[in-house]
């Protein structure tokens, strides 16, 4: 291949200012709504992770433990 072929392929190959604006535009718009989804995901998480910690705190409020447990039979023991 000539010199003068391989500089006219190597033209044909490179994208104009335009092309690469639309190329750069797409890409930018792609990147931001991964970024949106990601974003969502964590929000999402973040409040699901918050009312798991208020149930835990209610249950931890309202759980009977062993030790009551064991004072409610000795009780019932004591009547029978």
């Amino acid at each position: 291949m000539s010199k003068k072929q391989t500089s006219k392929k190597q033209n044909e190959e490179l994208l104009t200012r335009k092309e690469f604006i639309g190329i750069h535009e797409e890409f930018k718009k792609d990147v931001n709504q991964r970024f949106e989804k990601v974003e969502n995901a964590l929000q999402n998480q973040a409040k699901a992770i918050l009312k798991n910690s208020d149930d835990i705190k209610i249950i931890k409020e309202t759980m009977s433990t062993k030790d009551d447990v064991e004072k409610i039979l000795t009780a019932i023991d004591s009547f029978a």
